[in-house]
């Protein structure tokens, strides 16, 4: 149970909603990602799981319908998304655009943490891009089909976008972004990149 009582059976139905929820889903364990996924296929919502793994991705997607009753199909597919690769990201904007002509529901749940430093791609400190730069860009790609969504919906609260971030950012690391230093060069060992990203997390809880 969450705050306020909340529980997955308080769920609405779901029926012509199509969400997007990113990030990889491993078949078997219980993280937000997969669960997610589940709970709004299950009530009714087409999912489409964003990620690097197709098979991961197929995987989770045969483990999801499996759970559910034989006499309903879970509405599921895979969108190939590499979140450190800012063409990638584009691409399955626009791949997702040709699929589909409504997006309710964008599920910003990819991430990583503690990672040893490295530049993506695009020249960006790697979990600086996987958490944050790829996920705006992705939303800025997608912004004009959601709110093409809103405007046809009687309901103006039924377009979301949820930014799933970790509240360790609130007790954690430095108050502002260094944004002369966004790569954080400065920084040394796995774990440095994480406490100087603490201001991203706090502004993705803000939002």
């Amino acid at each position: 149970m969450t705050r306020g009582g909340f529980q997955t059976h308080s769920i609405p139905d779901l029926m012509g909603y199509v969400a997007i929820v990113t990030g990889d889903v491993e078949p078997g364990n219980s993280g937000i990602g997969f669960e997610t996924a589940l709970q709004l296929a299950l009530r009714h919502a087409r999912v489409y799981i964003a990620s690097r793994s197709a098979v991961r991705a197929e995987n989770a997607i045969a483990k999801m319908r499996k759970s559910a009753e034989k006499a309903f199909v879970l509405d599921l597919s895979y969108l190939s998304l590499d979140l450190q690769d800012l063409q990638s990201v584009k691409q399955a904007a626009k791949d997702f655009m040709q699929r589909e002509s409504r997006l309710d529901l964008l599920i910003s749940n990819a991430g990583i943490m503690a990672v040893p430093f490295e530049l993506t791609v695009d020249g960006y400190e790697k979990q600086w891009q996987t958490n944050y730069l790829s996920h705006h860009a992705l939303f800025v790609s997608l912004l004009p089909l959601m709110r093409a969504t809103a405007a046809t919906s009687t309901d103006k609260n039924r377009v979301r976008v949820v930014l799933v971030s970790s509240s360790a950012g609130v007790s954690m690391g430095p108050k502002v972004m260094n944004y002369d230093d966004p790569n954080m060069k400065a920084m040394e060992g796995a774990t440095g990149p994480w406490f100087v990203d603490a201001p991203n997390r706090k502004l993705f809880r803000a939002t």
